[in-house]
C-alpha cells in the first residue's frame, strides 16, 4: 500500500516520492500519528554525506497532477488508527530543489490500487 500526493498549487513542484524515515508519535486518547519523511543526514567524522538526487526519486508535478509515494505499510489495521503526515524537511539547503513542508491526513481511507482512476 502507498498513498498519493497531489499538487494543489498553481505552479510546478518537484516532490520526493521515496520515503526514507518514519516515526510514530503516540498520543493518549487520540489517534497516533505516523510521520513519513527523509532519513537524517549522515555525518562521518564531521563531514556530511550527501546522497544522490536519484535516491529521492524526485517527481515534477504540474498543478492538479498527483504521484504515488512509495512506502510499504506493515499493517492495514495500523492505518485505521492513525493520522498520516508526509513531512519533508530540506536537510540539504535547497541543493536538490524539492518542495518541503508537511501534509497531514487525519482520516485514512483504505482501498486497492485498482480503485484509483
Amino acid at each position: 500500500m502507498g498513498f498519493y500526493l497531489k499538487n494543489v498549487s498553481n505552479k510546478e513542484l518537484s516532490v520526493v516520492s521515496k520515503i526514507g524515515g518514519k516515526k510514530i508519535i503516540k498520543r493518549e486518547n487520540e489517534k497516533h500519528e505516523l510521520v513519513l519523511g527523509l532519513n537524517p543526514v549522515i555525518d562521518i567524522n564531521g563531514t556530511p554525506l550527501i546522497p544522490s538526487a536519484v535516491k529521492f526519486e524526485l517527481v515534477k508535478l504540474q498543478p492538479g497532477e498527483a504521484t504515488d509515494i512509495g512506502y510499504k505499510f506493515g499493517s492495514r489495521k495500523l492505518l485505521q488508527n492513525i493520522s498520516l503526515t508526509y513531512g519533508i524537511s530540506d536537510l540539504y539547503g535547497g541543493r536538490f530543489g524539492f518542495w518541503n513542508g508537511q501534509v497531514t491526513l487525519s482520516k485514512v481511507t483504505l482501498g486497492k490500487r485498482g480503485d484509483c482512476k
